[in-house]
């Protein structure tokens, strides 16, 4: 189960044919996180294999997302959609 490891705000756009294509905005490096305007836009024009989470998802609605079994599986994935920075596996 993914867990928040703070409440730093992100976003990070996802291209599902290419994950490491996958860019994040975060609000250490930036000064905002994306708009829902701002990710319809990103969504409309993107393609069909863009998707966007962020830091107002829910902890529920990132584990309907990435259904990690075990810490080896998240240990496999973790680095490849970005999600070690801002989230820890809890058994």
């Amino acid at each position: 189960m993914l867990k928040f490891k703070g409440r730093k705000e992100f976003s990070i756009v996802y291209r599902l044919m290419d994950p490491d294509s996958s860019f994040i905005i975060d609000s250490y490096e930036h000064d905002f996180i994306m708009s829902d305007r701002e990710k319809e836009l990103i969504m409309l024009y993107g393609g069909d294999d863009i998707f966007i989470m962020d830091s107002n998802n829910s902890e529920e609605e990132w584990n309907e997302l990435f259904l990690f079994e075990n810490e080896e599986e998240w240990n496999n994935i973790k680095g490849l959609y970005a999600l070690d920075e801002f989230f820890e596996f809890v058994k």
